[in-house]
Order: C-alpha cells, then sequence, then structure tokens
C-alpha cells in the first residue's frame, strides 16, 4: 500500500522545456528540497500549471526526487500528459484524487461504511480489547481478510488438529509491510470440548508477514479440534 507525502508551500518552476513522454521533471535550481524525498512505497501528487494559461494543467505522482529534479508518472487523475516549457509551475497541491484516498472520519464511517466491501456481513462490532475484537472479527468469517484504510484483518479456521499437535497458518494474501499480532479465537462456551474432552489453545509463534504457528493441547483424550484464528498488521 503507497503513502501519500506533503510539504506545505512546495512551489516551483520548469528549468527547462518537457516532452510528453519524458518522466523527469527539472525544478529550478535550488528549489528541490521543498519537496518531500519518497522512499519505496511512497509519492506526493504534483500539478503542473501554464505560466500563460493556468487552466491548462497536467497531475502526476512523484516517485523519488534526486536534488532537484522529480521522478514521475504522467497523466494522473484523468488529466493529459502534456508538453511544458521553462518557467511553467509546479506545485505541490491538494488533489480531489488524495481526497478519495483518505479514511474519513464522523458519523458515516462509525455507522460502517468501512464495512463495505463484505456483502451481507453485520454491522461494524464495538470492542475495546484484542480479545474481544478478535471474537467479533469471527463474524467476518466468510469475507476472511478486509481492511480499515491502512490496516488490515485477516481471519480463518485451521484444520482439524490431534492433542498436542501444531498447524502452520499461511496468509493466502501476505501483509504489505508488518503483522502485529495473530490470536486464536474461541468462539461460543463448550465449543472446544469433545466428549469429556476440553481443548485450550495454548499459545502461537511470533507471526510474520506470511502466516504463524497455532499450538493445542487437549486436557485428557486424543481428541481431534480446531481453532479459530485472526490477524492484524499493515
Amino acid at each position: 500500500m503507497s503513502k501519500l507525502l506533503f510539504a506545505n508551500n512546495a512551489t516551483s518552476t520548469l528549468a527547462s522545456n518537457l516532452s510528453s513522454g519524458t518522466t523527469a521533471i527539472p525544478l529550478a535550481t535550488g528549489t528541490g528540497a521543498l519537496y518531500p524525498s519518497p522512499a519505496a512505497g511512497e509519492y506526493f501528487v504534483i500539478s503542473l500549471f501554464s505560466q500563460t494559461n493556468p487552466a491548462i494543467t497536467e497531475i502526476c505522482w512523484c516517485t523519488a526526487r534526486t536534488g532537484d529534479s522529480l521522478t514521475v508518472v504522467r497523466a494522473r487523475e484523468g488529466t493529459s500528459a502534456l508538453t511544458w516549457s521553462v518557467g511553467d509551475i509546479v506545485n505541490l497541491d491538494w488533489t480531489a484524487g488524495q481526497a478519495g484516498a483518505m479514511l474519513q472520519s464522523g458519523a458515516d464511517a462509525a455507522a460502517g461504511t468501512v464495512f463495505s466491501n463484505l456483502t451481507g456481513g453485520p454491522a461494524p462490532p464495538a470492542f475495546n480489547t484484542l480479545a474481544a475484537l478478535g471474537a467479533a472479527l469471527v463474524t467476518f468469517q466468510s469475507a476472511s481478510e478486509f481492511n480499515i484504510g491502512p490496516i488490515y484483518f485477516k481471519f480463518g479456521t485451521t484444520p482439524s488438529m490431534n492433542v498436542n499437535t501444531s498447524y502452520g497458518v499461511v496468509f493466502t494474501n501476505p501483509f504489505p509491510t508488518t503483522c502485529f499480532g495473530a490470536y486464536p479465537v474461541p468462539r461460543v462456551a463448550g465449543a472446544y470440548t469433545v466428549g469429556s474432552d476440553s481443548w485450550v489453545v495454548l499459545d502461537q509463534s511470533v507471526a510474520t508477514t506470511s502466516g504463524f504457528t497455532v499450538w493445542c493441547a487437549s486436557a485428557s483424550n486424543n481428541q481431534a479440534m480446531y481453532a479459530d484464528w485472526w490477524a492484524w498488521g499493515e
């Protein structure tokens, strides 16, 4: 997932003419430091304006900066790659595309619009502990994963496991950056009881971006059981 970068009052002009196919934008000498320096997975948005006709514009994504030179992806947000002249304006601007990428707070988000990718799911749960969150997320198990902005949630169920055995969970889609943790989730009271045998989930190994290991144990008999789990990260 890409991260948007911002800077205040970042404006400059072209140091030389720019063709419609050029992806390196030369800024006026000494003005490059006004703009961010994107790392891998980061970018900022610039707008090009004609100095003689400000109605002529082009939006670009800058993915790298070296001194006074910007490496860009041309013609973003429905604009066209144009030919530009020395002295035309290069602004780091707020655009509709950036606004649309933001997770909005307030009543609409709280009411559950962030879960709109879940077909037929229940309303978003209220929770104040990791255990409560995990139990609530099991209700979304048909979706297997979803994200709220940059934060991803994944959940599922292990296959049937015998006593004192483990199972390696491999995420279908790895987390882009990191996994904050993985947690086995009891579903309802008695769900881990088979006959006289009560199962407990003992522990899980340190989760990585690609998966983790669930360990289970039995209080008495060698019965088979499975465990629900959930993980979160970005």
